[in-house]
């Protein structure tokens, strides 16, 4: 740096040295004092592009993103064909995720420089967070071109592919992304869970125990080790995962779920419940918390707090049959005798429509995009065939 202060030594109104001070001062993140002298440069010199560009870069590094865009804007006035400039502008939109802004100034920069890479790159994940997949595909594919060593394009590839249902076409990206970088330890996330989704569980195990050879912080690496070892009924295996996880992350309340079910399993039902309740401190319209600490309250005779849990149950899911059943037991063990009557016909209501869903579902064909049918025709069904038996009997009587 001594060069450039000697130079302005000499000559105070000399904007390219405030501009190369500026810029060596960026690279070693020494960002606000590289702002005076950018600003120092365009004081001096008003159509400065380069300087200007420079000044939109730094503060879009210091988040101050209003700046960036103006200082960029004015860096394109003088220069409307820079591709960086216009680059710099694409990634301000993209940071305040203003997809639909950032897409044509991405456009424009692969426009002006054929063969950048990180444009077509920033412009895939534009269309990625769209879900315009099939663009995204196209723009992370002209990337790679461009850019055939770059691990994280081949993982966002691998995002893409993951997304559009073609899993394997995934598994073969994320495995390209790790191959040209092993320290991108989400790509061997996303190939645990895709080994978790195909039973594969020592496969998946190995993967989550990738990313924390990488990365021994990383919570969800823990948490999914938990989950696997669980769904393997290794229960005293999983219990020191899900522990790490709330270790590293408190506010996780899937771990404290799933350590409450264990020690529930364990019959230890003060440590179920004191789990799931601190899984409700963190997602208080958890149903599934909620259905379990009841549960678990039943189990050792609470059954007031019992009652409460599955109300709030029934509150947040309606149709929820095991929690209509399970209320209508903690209010007759309460001797609340009309109370419980009520829930169990609910039950009963309940199971006939879902009696009523299965026999249609295996009548009628089901399509892909909306595999669900909707309960209140089954409830339409429901009462036609109610009135039709009514019928039927009204004739036999006249008849």
């Amino acid at each position: 740096m001594t060069q450039y202060d000697e130079a302005l030594r000499y000559n105070q109104n000399y904007a390219g040295a405030y501009n190369n001070k500026g810029t060596v001062l960026r690279l070693t993140q020494r960002l606000k004092k590289a702002l005076h002298n950018y600003n120092k440069a365009v004081a001096t010199d008003p159509n400065y592009a380069l300087a200007y560009r420079n000044l939109g870069l730094t503060y879009q590094k210091l988040k101050q993103l209003d700046q960036a865009e103006s200082a960029l804007k004015k860096s394109l006035e003088l220069t409307p064909e820079d591709p960086r400039a216009r680059f710099y502008l694409a990634n301000v939109y993209f940071d305040r995720e203003n997809y639909e802004g950032a897409i044509p100034e991405y456009q424009t920069t692969v426009k002006l420089r054929p063969n950048f890479g990180p444009g077509y790159n920033n412009l895939g994940l534009c269309y990625q967070r769209l879900d315009r997949l099939d663009q995204a595909a196209a723009a992370f594919e002209k990337a790679i071109r461009y850019n055939p060593g770059n691990g994280e394009i081949y993982k966002n590839l691998g995002d893409t592919y993951l997304k559009l249902g073609k899993v394997e076409v995934a598994k073969n990206y994320y495995f390209a992304a790790l191959k040209y970088d092993s320290t991108l330890v989400e790509s061997h996330l996303k190939l645990g869970n895709i080994y978790k989704s195909q039973d594969e569980h020592l496969k998946s195990i190995q993967e989550y125990k990738n990313v924390l050879r990488a990365d021994s912080t990383n919570a969800e690496a823990y948490y999914k080790l938990g989950v696997v070892h669980f769904d393997l009924t290794q229960y005293e295996v999983a219990v020191p995962f899900f522990q790490k996880t709330l270790a590293l992350k408190k506010n996780q309340p899937k771990a404290c779920l799933f350590l409450g079910l264990i020690f529930s399993r364990n019959n230890d039902f003060a440590q179920a419940i004191s789990s799931f309740q601190k899984a409700l401190v963190l997602d208080p319209e958890d149903t599934e918390v909620h259905y379990q600490l009841g549960s678990a309250y039943l189990k050792i005779d609470k059954e007031k707090e019992a009652v409460d849990q599955f109300k709030q149950v029934v509150r947040l899911a309606p149709n929820h049959l095991s929690a209509h059943y399970n209320l209508a037991r903690a209010l007759l063990k309460l001797e609340r005798i009309e109370e419980s009557n009520k829930e169990m016909e609910t039950f009963h209501r309940l199971s006939q429509e879902e009696s009523a869903i299965k026999k249609l579902q295996r009548l009628i064909p089901v399509q892909p995009k909306n595999p669900d049918l909707n309960p209140n025709l089954v409830r339409f069904i429901l009462t036609e065939m109610s009135l039709r038996r009514l019928l039927n009997n009204l004739k036999k009587s006249l008849s």
